[in-house]
């Protein structure tokens, strides 16, 4: 079971001096703000309420994200309980959020979507928890080139009409279709990415536990 003296002590390690904020600016706007968020995340995560035909590579690519947290922070940093579960929870959060956002602000500006400023506020709050982690950030070259093909994927989505899996046309919707998995996917791959994947370079890192041995 985790204990909440080892949530106390996040706020006293120096590297984790966004842990507290962030996650606490998340807490406030999910919960206290605009709670049906919250609600309507669980009812579709359940299955509960109706989705559209993208949301099960939606859940499945969540669902990939997080155990690919959980195997990343807890054996290749060798993270804490508290630290795992926070920082592998926040990538699909993160991921779907990035999406959603980027995708309303360009539908915005062709009369699709239903942006709000309380649901702008939400995306931005659950894309913010990625700065939890900021240490492990990547920073290898090939991380760039994947952003560039990442923003690549949505230019080619705008010059081809934006199509929306809602058009009556079912040529145009099943276009929509793969434009739209094809990003939904590649926006987890991005998130993923970020975090200092399973295979890139950790030797410069010392986690908590190890820290703690040595003293």
């Amino acid at each position: 079971m985790v204990r909440i003296d080892g949530i106390l002590s996040l706020s006293k390690d120096y590297r984790d001096w966004t842990f507290v904020p962030l996650l606490g600016q998340w807490i406030i706007v999910n919960f206290l703000i605009y709670y049906p968020y919250v609600q309507f995340i669980y009812r579709i995560g359940t299955f509960q309420q109706n989705a559209n035909t993208v949301f099960p590579y939606t859940w499945a690519s969540a669902l990939i994200l997080f155990v690919y947290g959980i195997i990343l922070f807890s054996k290749k940093f060798k993270l804490d309980a508290v630290r795992t579960i926070v920082y592998s929870l926040s990538l699909p959060f993160a991921a779907t959020s990035l999406f959603e956002i980027i995708w309303q602000n360009i539908g915005s500006g062709m009369h699709i979507g239903n942006q709000t400023a309380i649901t702008y506020i939400v995306n931005i709050s659950s894309i913010a928890l990625i700065g939890t982690y900021f240490k492990f950030w990547n920073s290898e070259k090939y991380f760039l080139y994947l952003v560039i093909s990442y923003l690549a994927g949505w230019i080619l989505w705008m010059s081809a009409g934006f199509p929306q899996i809602t058009d009556s046309n079912s040529v145009i919707a099943q276009e929509a279709f793969i434009f739209n998995v094809i990003m939904k996917v590649l926006t987890f791959v991005v998130v993923a990415m970020m975090a200092a994947p399973i295979f890139g370079n950790s030797k410069s890192f010392v986690s908590p536990n190890e820290k703690a041995a040595g003293e």
